[in-house]
């Protein structure tokens, strides 16, 4: 007997049942229409949400990065207003916007900036360019703009850090006679003019959309309201971040597409108590730096691909197979032995009292009911001509 282990090639017979080689009920075709509904249903569900690209993988991460951020295309507009959001008369102040550039200092050497001013323009549409939707609801007759394109404004490096970087200062003087053609009002009336007043900046900013899939990254315009004062000299620090957004659009292979671009991170604060900056000492009553962060954020975006939603509708067929196999087994195994005895007895089925008779001898044999059944090739089960 301990040689049966070892059959491992023995002939496996056939059995039919009422002439088809499954046992069938009215419960196990219930069941198995309801198993055919259930993978077409989740096979559709799937293909759709892979096709419509609804479904993403995402991976940050915040990184090192020193390349540049291109600020070309992306105008800055500066205003100057008091209290009450009205103007303030350029009688009584002056805006000037500088690039500072440093240089990492050799050995024995102290690090040394270069300064270039960009000389602020009327706010045009051809300034602004094809962000000019973003600014329709700004008066940008009120305003002055910072020529990006014409400058072909970059930040790169690292503020602060001994090594090659630049910043854009926006400084906030008091009117100058040198220059502005002596057309300045006195100090006892510039001094009133210029106490609780704001700075207002409005430039183009990005944010990601991780749900769009031909424009993740999308432009808006952000707006920022900087409290200046006569009495303090305040600075203000806003930093940006690189930007960089990898999309895997293949269905089955990899194709990947990057766009790369900023998003403004925050702001920070400090007060002096006096006037002036390195640059303009003694008329300075706010300055404005504009720097890029040493880090960058990076994400990358995988959509589902073809060969994840082949193994989906794999997994779940055969998920509901072994469920609907299990509630059938479970369900028609009693039914299966007790049709097997009455044709072995010979009775009628229709009978109730057949019925409960071999129900009786179900039990009076103790047969188990999950017992298998061994029958040869040859043996044929034909169903009674009064079933």
């Amino acid at each position: 007997m301990a040689l049966n282990f070892f059959d491992v090639v023995g002939f496996r017979p056939d059995i039919t049942i009422f002439g088809n080689n499954r046992y069938k009920t009215v419960f196990g075709k219930i069941v198995g229409s309801i198993t055919v509904i259930s993978i077409l249903t989740l096979s559709v569900y799937f293909a759709v949400q892979t096709f419509i690209r609804s479904e993403i993988s995402l991976l940050n991460n915040i990184i090192n990065d020193h390349s540049a951020i291109d600020l070309s295309d992306s105008p800055i507009i500066i205003g100057f207003t008091d209290g009450a959001n009205n103007p303030i008369p350029d009688n009584n102040y002056e805006l000037r916007v500088n690039v500072i550039n440093f240089t990492a200092p050799n050995p024995n050497e102290s690090q040394k900036f270069f300064n270039r001013e960009i000389i602020l323009e009327d706010c045009t549409k051809e300034i602004i360019g094809k962000h000019m939707h973003r600014f329709e609801k700004l008066n940008i007759s009120n305003y002055k703009c910072i020529p990006s394109k014409k400058e072909n404004l970059t930040l790169f490096g690292s503020y602060g850090k001994p090594e090659d970087h630049n910043f854009i200062n926006v400084y906030v003087n008091m009117c100058n006679n040198i220059t502005t053609n002596n057309t300045c009002l006195s100090k006892y009336k510039i001094e009133p003019a210029l106490k609780n007043v704001f700075l207002h900046l409005a430039f183009i900013d990005y944010e990601v959309d991780h749900y769009n899939f031909s424009h993740p990254v999308k432009s808006f315009l952000r707006y920022e309201v900087l409290p200046i004062n006569w009495d303090l000299h305040a600075r203000y620090f806003l930093s940006f971040n690189k930007l960089n957004y990898i999309t895997d659009e293949g269905i089955v292979l990899v194709e990947k597409r990057e766009d790369i671009s900023y998003k403004f991170s925050h702001y920070t604060q400090t007060t002096q108590i006096r006037h002036g900056s390195l640059l303009y000492p003694d008329v300075s009553i706010g300055t404005v730096t504009v720097f890029k962060q040493p880090t960058s954020e990076k994400y990358n975006r995988t959509y589902l691909k073809l060969q994840t939603l082949l193994a989906r509708i794999g997994g779940a067929i055969q998920s509901i197979l072994i469920i609907s196999k299990g509630l059938c087994h479970f369900a028609t195994k009693n039914l299966f032995l007790i049709d097997m005895i009455n044709l072995n007895l010979s009775k009628d089925w229709d009978n109730s009292e057949s019925k409960e008779a071999t129900r009786r001898q179900i039990k009076k044999l103790k047969i188990n009911t999950s017992t298998n059944l061994a029958l040869t090739n040859n043996v044929q089960i034909k169903s009674y001509d009064n079933r």
